[in-house]
């Protein structure tokens, strides 16, 4: 290769970094993330390519491919002379199709609908063909897929695949490995493989290669180094004179110490001219400056006086500004005494305030318990009560009866008397002799004999003796009940 490439100017060149290091259903890559910090620093570097941090763009972790295809329109719109466009992470494919389509992976993307998940390289393709007032198009991509322990990258597309995808004119693909083949993200390494090798090219240059690094002498050097650690070797497509691209000066060729020193002396001679120049001025102007630097100094002494002045006003009012700060922080310990007393006597108060209600539910527990004994009682006096009036009317209808009984005893005892009367008139009569008639003729006199008379009272006690026992027997235990009734009534009626 021939050292007649040159450098992209750095005003109308723009370069888009995307980087995937986060997935949610795919391993992680971790050292894509120091891809990107290395790869934007190695461009932006002014002993390298120097391109300004605002037309280097880093996009990591994508939420959509919107953010990935808006970056490449705005680049697109205003690049004139080199697009460069970088992506690593994991490729992916779609297992069912029959075309070379590449998936670049998303956070969210899937292995098994990377046509829905991913962002199609086809969409890429077409967002930097928009890119007509580029002169000059590099695509490098490191692409990755998972289901290997060592985090292996792959990417499926090969030279002819490649060419069929990127038909772009002035353009040069660099790829990590072949459209079969794995590319390795090793874990004990910062950087990825291919990313890796590519960063070491730019930061310590090829010993022996041109003055500036082009992309067919860093594929060149990536080649060579991975085939020597018998990693997966990078694979390459261009059109045009797009391998002819330079992307950065070469550290390890003696025109770079060269362009270095004449960098560093243009650097110098500025800055001593920039110092001449301000020593020309001081000089022209020092004496119009001691002028008025004097006059300023007049000024600021005028100046000064009268802020001594208005110090000194100042400085009375803070003595009594002191002074009432002083009185006022008398009056607020006597406020903070004050307060402490008012809220020592809130404690006592509050404290005798839940004696008293401890005291007063005390009180109604003991007026609540008072009434419920009271109620027991009421209900207990209200069955005595009622137990009372049965009592009393059973008695009542007891006494009728007595009283009947006592009416009936009272005949009966009349009764008896009228009989007993009637049986000594009978006894009597049985007993007298009959008085004397007037003698008409001899008539002989009755015999009386003392036999007579208890013949008499043995006809009675045969005839009515019985019936007037039996009376006498009944009278007894009419009489015998009343009394018990009564002595029963009288004990229950006691309070």
């Amino acid at each position: 290769m021939s050292d007649d490439s040159v450098l992209p100017d750095l005003g109308g060149s723009r370069a888009i970094l995307v980087g995937v290091d986060a997935y949610q259903k795919l391993e992680a890559l971790p050292s894509v993330r120091e891809n990107l910090t290395r790869l934007a620093s190695l461009f932006q570097d002014p002993s390298r390519w120097g391109l300004p941090a605002s037309n280097c763009v880093e996009i990591r972790n994508p939420a959509a491919s919107a953010a990935v295809y808006d970056a490449l329109e705005e680049a697109a719109a205003e690049v004139t002379d080199t697009l460069v466009f970088y992506y690593a992470g994991h490729g992916l494919i779609d297992a069912d199709a029959t075309d070379d389509e590449l998936y670049l992976a998303l956070p969210d993307s899937r292995p098994d609908s990377a046509y829905r998940t991913g962002m199609p390289y086809s969409w890429i393709r077409r967002e930097i063909l928009k890119a007509r007032k580029a002169r000059r198009k590099v695509v490098i991509l490191d692409c990755c897929y998972s289901g290997r322990a060592l985090a292996r990258m792959g990417s499926q597309t090969g030279d002819d695949a490649i060419r069929r995808l990127l038909d772009i004119d002035g353009t040069c693909v660099l790829t990590a490995s072949a459209r079969t083949r794995t590319a390795l993200a090793p874990p004990d390494e910062d950087l990825t493989a291919f990313t890796g090798v590519l960063v070491e090219a730019l930061t310590t240059g090829i010993p022996d290669g041109p003055e500036l690094l082009d992309v067919e002498t860093l594929y060149r050097y990536a080649w060579q180094r991975l085939l020597a650690k018998e990693r997966p070797r990078p694979q390459k497509a261009e059109t045009g004179l797009g391998g002819r691209i330079a992307l950065s000066r070469n550290p390890a060729h003696r025109a770079f110490l060269v362009h270095e020193v004449a960098r560093l002396t243009s650097e110098r001679d500025a800055a001593l001219a920039r110092s001449a120049r301000l020593k020309a001025n001081l000089d022209d102007d020092q004496s119009e400056l001691v002028k008025n630097l004097r006059a300023e100094i007049t000024a600021n002494q005028t100046e000064l006086s009268e802020l001594r002045k208005e110090l000194a006003a100042k400085q009375g009012f803070a003595d009594q500004l002191e002074d009432h700060v002083d009185r006022l922080r008398s009056e607020a310990a006597t406020l903070r005494e004050s307060l402490e007393s008012a809220r020592s006597d809130a404690r006592d108060l509050g404290r005798q305030a839940d004696l008293r209600i401890a005291a007063m539910a005390r009180d109604v527990r003991a007026a609540q318990d008072a009434r419920a004994v009271a109620e027991r009682e009421q209900r207990t006096a209200e069955a005595d009560r009622t137990a009372a009036r049965s009592a009393l009317l059973q008695v009542t209808g007891e006494l009728d009866r007595a009283r009947a009984g006592e009416a009936r005893t009272e005949a009966l005892v009349k009764q008896l008397r009228a009989e007993i009367l009637d049986s000594k008139r009978q006894v009597r009569t049985a007993t007298t002799p009959d008085p004397p008639k007037p003698e008409s003729g001899s008539v002989t006199p009755p015999t009386v004999h003392v036999g007579g008379r208890f013949a008499g009272l043995a006809a009675f006690f045969s005839r009515k003796g019985r019936r007037a026992v039996a009376w006498l027997l009944l009278l007894i235990f009419v009489f015998s009940n009343v009394m018990y009734v009564l002595i029963a009534w009288k004990g229950f009626l006691k309070p």
